[in-house]
């Protein structure tokens, strides 16, 4: 609440929701650091003071606490300059805990220096990430995506695995080693994660229609239309149901059906609201010719998906159109990426 409060410019009510925080659990250097800023910027220095002087009682890793904030924060605003700037500043036994540590492979990893980023966080025992959820997940799943989407397959499998306790409660993270495990052929494993997400607070019908584009990977099309079927049924307009069941048909080469499934010659009009829609949308628009719609397509759902576009193309379920989808990505300054084009 905090962190929302205080992206909100409501600066008193985050004051006041990151004092609660410490009330409850007096050890929290995040929540201390935070107020320790926050009191600061107001002015009110004794405040700041008696914060920063209890935090070092709790925690005498404190001070690589506010390294590590101060990093990550900055790389979140696009302060980069000023991120290596406070890693530059972290002094002695600073510089090899967990926290700064896993800012330094933040800043690494936007860097482009994904091996080194990779093993500065594998070198992080999962024990040691007490409290360290906020920090820990963006970097985390951005690194692991930009391994996934420069072939580095092994290292971000050993990423996953090193952050093991972190991945078991985050359902976007199993979601990212489902898509990891297909990519690398493990297909019981990949089914196993996905399963799992519909006790992780996942919608029936999302884990249903992911598991869907799973088994069209590996040739099983008749239970992904069973799956997909479920989900029409409890809803007849599921945007991302009718979208994986087009590409069904396009798989079939039934180019009619699937766009009858779109609704008509005149799908391409509607922008980019849902990925498997939109990828069959543009996967017909090739079939027909229409390649500047297509691109048109391509970059609208990129820009709505962002960084996800690529998972959901390593989920793709017709490879060679998948080829063919990257090729409009990269006409419209999204190169395509090469464990996706290598499946």
């Amino acid at each position: 609440m905090g962190y929302a409060l205080q992206r909100g410019g409501e600066t008193s009510a985050a004051a006041t929701a990151y004092s609660r925080a410490l009330a409850v659990q007096p050890d929290h250097a995040c929540a201390a650091f935070m107020l320790v800023q926050l009191a600061t910027a107001a002015g009110d220095l004794a405040q700041a003071a008696a914060v920063d002087q209890a935090a070092r009682r709790h925690d005498p890793a404190y001070d690589a606490w506010a390294v590590a904030e101060l990093v990550l924060n900055a790389l979140e605003f696009g302060e980069r300059e000023k991120a290596e700037a406070a890693i530059a500043m972290a002094a002695g036994n600073c510089l090899e805990a967990p926290a700064v540590r896993l800012a330094s492979a933040a800043v690494a990893s936007q860097d482009g220096n994904l091996p080194l980023a990779a093993r500065t966080l594998t070198g992080i025992a999962a024990a040691d990430l007490k409290h360290m959820d906020r920090l820990a997940k963006t970097p985390l799943m951005q690194l692991t995506h930009n391994l996934m989407s420069a072939a580095e397959l092994d290292l971000a499998g050993m990423l996953l695995a090193a952050f093991g306790q972190i991945v078991d409660h985050e359902p976007m993270l199993i979601f990212i080693r489902a898509v990891l495990a297909r990519c690398r052929g493990a297909l019981v494993e990949a089914e196993t994660d996905l399963k799992s997400l519909s006790v992780q607070g996942w919608s029936p019908a999302m884990v249903r229609l992911t598991y869907a584009a799973l088994l069209l990977t590996t040739g099983r099309g008749s239970d992904a239309e069973r799956l997909v079927a479920e989900v029409l049924t409890a809803e007849p307009n599921h945007p991302s149901a009718i979208g994986i069941q087009a590409l069904i048909r396009l798989g079939d080469g039934d180019d009619a059906a699937a766009e009858a499934l779109l609704g008509g010659r005149d799908f391409s009009l509607r922008p980019a609201t849902d990925a498997w829609l939109s990828m069959a949308t543009i996967v017909l628009l090739g079939r027909y010719g229409r390649h500047v719609e297509a691109e048109a397509l391509t970059r609208s759902l990129i820009a709505t998906l962002g960084p996800v576009f690529d998972l959901v193309m390593a989920a793709f379920p017709l490879s060679a159109e998948a080829g063919n989808v990257a090729r409009y990505a990269a006409a419209v300054g999204h190169p395509p990426r090469r464990w996706m084009n290598a499946q």
